[in-house]
């Protein structure tokens, strides 16, 4: 490109074709030797020709935003802007000027371990005969600082850090560099890494055999985003070959996430978004005019759909949503701090509304292309994101506009129709732009909201109610408890809430609902909610955990005693008797008997089968009561616990689970137990005729003498593994792994193990240990909790989504339909999709009943599905879920503990 050339565009005026040319207007270029015939050398990629060097002027000091504009001391270029970033330890703080006391304060970073002047803290002076070390005044340095000469007199310094005495008194740093270690180096901010501008030299990458580097190719440092800069892709020195974009950090021959490949002014490939970007509007070769911005692939005068008019680092309009944007968070020009994103349009330390922080800015991984499900996932660019998995198609009454699922009854940018925008100041409501919202709803700030619900516009657009209170009616009140626990099992759940109450519901023909009848609750309208009793314990009494077992329920307390209820024909209560509780008035608090343990022993966990109980004692000892048919009880023979007199309290032995071995995890199957002892090993014990006990054979244990104690084999469960979390079930044991990963063993007839095929395994040689496989979760996919139901297995893993696999006959797998999933090849892994709980929605809890799920969702609210025949998804009805379509997401109801 000729000087001449340039010198006719800037003359022209034409500031938009110079800046997409990649040259300054305002000086000519200087002239540069080199080339053929004199010519000057193209700077490859993002970099710019100033002077006879080509630098990047996002992160250039000397060079920042344009050519020969430096930043001063102390301050670090970051996306062409020159801004104070406190390092090594420093504190900002506001002094007034000393050249002018009387000015309004600046801004300066301050070691406040050693200033005199604002010693520990901004503002705290020591008196004049003072120093201050490490954050005290004091008569001498110490603590590994140096006494300097400072303007006011004598200071300590920490020469490893200060970069006004970097390693020595008076050795400043220069410009644009802090003190590290005693060097003085170069700090980048805004997510960037220090590369060495000639590192990718002589790899292909685009720009030719200097990389990133200056004309000479100098060794010099530089800051790079290495997510997106080709030279630099990944890592420092890693140049892409010629032909590939950076993207996400990865070389890739195609574009992915929705954008598309164009050539900037250096015909160098990069990805770019023609939705917005203003020289590849629409498609690569379409620029907008000056005064105009790209929105939706097309220029346009004004901003719409929410989103507003800011300049971006070389002064070009662009639309931008200042609700999410890092450099123009709240209003344009205001930016977020390195570790901070912009979430509702405020920089903060983490993202909200059900946002994910990925690469510096929090996006909706339920619906985002580039970012779907997780960070690390991106669409194919024929493909959507919707509800977290890349699909051909939308969900959920969505739409595909341009690659997103929209709501084109919602959303002013693509109102009743994709691309139909709303004009500035309307709002889409019900499919049609209007100046005014319909359905009961209010026009808050460009968008529609129920000011009788929404928790940000309660009772009038903008009024929020704090963290701890709800929208009820246009007024903020205080939120009711919610569920911190819950445990299912066959027909019937409980929760434990945050007041310290409980509430179960379900079926109840044994009294296991603790509310004095047997009627069950949840099958039918006004059960739930405020309408569902709260369980009545005893005075003073709180819950601290709860089980539920087949037909009958337990709660821990907070004075560490037991409690139990229901049916009680084999003694599972625990009180020396046959009677069942729970269901006949005047059965429950004061009156309900506390388990005599033994002792003066108090429970710290409790968990329940089909007709047994037990707890794990504060001693670290495990004692069981109940049905015994099987040994499950642990005691060496079959006779019951716990169903007459004499039985409980110090009558009651421990189960012996080896010499000088405690236990600190329990579960309980339908006919087996289980401990994790103190070193990490799993024992059980109990039913084994599907091979659940993981031996190696179908002999029961503890139904004779001389099985437990020592006698009893912990399971193997491979080589340096050991088990985090364990759950027995009706027929299986699953267990999941310190490195995250889950193996089940037992019956399998309906591929409940998760292996591909119907073959049990524990009950013979060689299958546990090494020689079990571990499931198959997907791609980089880790467990942290696993719920066994009578014919099926969940998982929990830990992106907060949920797997199931096994029998579907009901829907319990919620997969929308009733077809098994495990119990052939190619139908687990990345093939078995996760359950869908709503846009945003997480788990961190799972338990399941027979044929049922429940989850507790990181928002605290509780979802079910499958079987219902007696109101256990707690809905007010009868009706399955999972088992067809349009049941799940965000149309499946959650369980209500509080209002109605």
């Amino acid at each position: 490109m000729s000087n001449n050339f340039v010198r006719g565009v800037c003359a022209l005026g034409s500031f938009f074709v110079a800046t997409w040319l990649g040259v300054a207007c305002g000086t000519a270029p200087d002239p540069v030797v080199g080339g053929a015939g004199g010519a000057s050398p193209a700077c490859p990629g993002v970099l710019v020709l100033c002077g006879t060097s080509c630098v990047d002027a996002r992160f250039d000091p000397v060079h920042c935003g344009e050519c020969d504009t430096a930043c001063a001391s102390g301050e670090v270029c970051s996306e062409r802007s020159c801004g104070l970033v406190c390092t090594g330890g420093t504190t900002r703080c506001e002094v007034p000027p000393k050249s002018s006391p009387n000015d309004p304060p600046v801004s300066v970073c301050i070691d406040t371990n050693v200033d005199a002047d604002h010693c520990g803290a901004c503002g705290v002076a020591c008196s004049a005969d003072q120093v201050c070390s490490n954050g005290s005044c004091a008569d001498d340095c110490n603590g590994g600082t140096t006494e300097c000469a400072g303007a006011d007199g004598a200071i300590c310094v920490n020469v490893a850090k200060d970069s006004a005495h970097c390693g020595a008194c008076d050795a400043a740093c220069p410009p644009g560099k802090a003190c590290v270690a005693a060097t003085c180096a170069t700090v980048c901010v805004g997510g960037t890494t220090l590369c060495k501008a000639g590192s990718g030299s002589g790899a292909g990458g685009s720009g030719g055999g200097n990389g990133a580097g200056g004309a000479d190719g100098a060794d010099t440092d530089i800051c790079v985003d290495t997510m997106s800069t080709t030279q630099h892709c990944g890592g420092c020195g890693k140049a892409c070959p010629v032909g590939q974009v950076c993207q996400g950090g990865a070389c890739l021959t195609d574009c992915a996430g929705g954008a598309t490949k164009c050539q900037d002014a250096n015909k160098i490939d990069v990805c770019v978004n023609t939705e917005v970007h203003p020289q590849h509007c629409g498609d690569c070769t379409t620029a907008c005019p000056v005064g105009n911005v790209c929105q939706s692939g097309d220029c346009v005068t004004d901003c719409m759909g929410g989103t507003k008019k800011c300049q971006d680092a070389n002064n070009i309009d662009m639309c931008v949503d200042t609700k999410l944007d890092i450099a123009n968070c709240g209003l344009c020009g205001k930016i977020c701090l390195p570790n901070e994103v912009c979430s509702k349009g405020l920089c903060a330390l983490s993202c909200v509304g059900g946002t994910t922080k990925c690469g510096g800015k929090c996006v909706d991984t339920q619906l985002d292309p580039g970012y779907c499900g997780k960070c690390e996932i991106a669409c194919l660019p024929n493909e959507v994101c919707s509800k977290g998995l890349c699909a051909l198609t939308c969900v959920g009454g969505t739409t595909n506009c341009g690659g997103k699922c929209v709501d084109t009854k919602l959303d002013a940018n693509h109102c009743n129709g994709c691309n139909k925008q709303c004009m500035a100041g309307e709002v889409c409501s019900a499919g049609a732009c209007s100046l005014t919202c319909t359905g009961g709803t209010t026009k808050c700030g460009g968008a529609c909201a129920n000011t009788q619900l929404d928790p940000a516009n309660c009772g009038a657009c903008g009024k929020l109610c704090g963290g701890n209170q709800a929208c009820v009616l246009g007024t903020c009140k205080p939120l009711g408890p919610h569920a911190v626990q819950i445990s299912t099992t066959l027909e019937h759940g409980c929760a434990r809430l945050s007041d310290g109450s409980a509430k179960c519901w379900g079926y109840n023909l044994y009294g296991q609902l603790g509310l004095g009848d047997n009627f069950s609750r949840g099958d039918g309208p006004n059960e739930m909610g405020d309408l569902l009793p709260a369980l009545s314990l005893g005075t003073g009494k709180t819950v601290k955990s709860i089980a539920a077992g087949d037909f009958h329920s337990c709660a821990l307390l907070n004075d560490g005693s037991v409690k139990c209820w229901g049916n009680n024909f084999v003694g599972q209560l625990g009180v020396g008797d046959q009677f069942q509780r729970g269901d006949q008035p005047a059965t429950m608090g004061d009156a309900l008997l506390a388990v005599p343990l033994g002792g003066g022993e108090t429970a710290k966990a409790i968990a329940a089968g089909y007709a047994h109980t037990c707890v794990l004692l504060t001693s670290g000892s495990v004692k069981c009561w109940g049905f015994n048919n099987l040994g499950q009880l642990g005691l060496g023979d079959t006779a019951a616990r716990g169903d007459g007199p004499g039985e409980m309290g110090d009558s009651l032995m421990p189960v012996s689970l080896g010499t000088g071995m405690t236990a600190k995890a329990i579960a309980v199957g339908t006919w087996h137990s289980c401990a994790k002892l103190a070193d990490d090993t799993v024992k059980c014990w109990g039913n084994n005729q599907n091979g659940q006990l993981g031996l190696a054979d179908i002999n029961a244990r503890g139904d004779a003498p001389g099985e437990m104690g020592d006698m009893l084999p912990a399971i193997s469960l491979g080589s340096g593994v050991t088990a985090t979390t364990f759950t027995a079930g009706h027929y299986n044991t699953c267990a999941v792994l310190g490195n995250g990963s889950v193996k089940c063993w037992g019956y399998n007839f309906h591929g409940q193990l998760g292996l591909g095929d119907v073959a049990q395994r524990g009950d013979d040689p060689d299958e546990m240990g090494d020689k079990l496989p571990a499931i198959s979760l997907g791609t980089g996919v880790t467990a942290t909790a696993v719920g066994i139901g009578q014919f099926f297995t969940c998982a929990l893993l830990s992106s907060g989504s949920v797997k199931c696999w096994g029998n579907n006959a009901n829907g319990q797998l919620g997969l929308g339909n009733v077809i098994n999933r495990g119990d052939d090849p190619n139908e687990m892994g990345d093939a078995l999709q996760t359950v869908s709980l709503g846009a945003g929605k997480a788990v961190k809890a799972i338990t399941t009943g027979s044929i049922h799920t429940c989850t507790l969702l990181t928002d605290d609210t509780v979802k079910c599905w499958g079987d219902n025949v007696t109101g256990q998804l707690g809905l007010g009805d009868t009706s399955r879920r999972g088992d067809g379509p349009g049941e799940l997401g965000d149309l499946l109801p959650v369980v209500m503990f509080t209002g109605q």
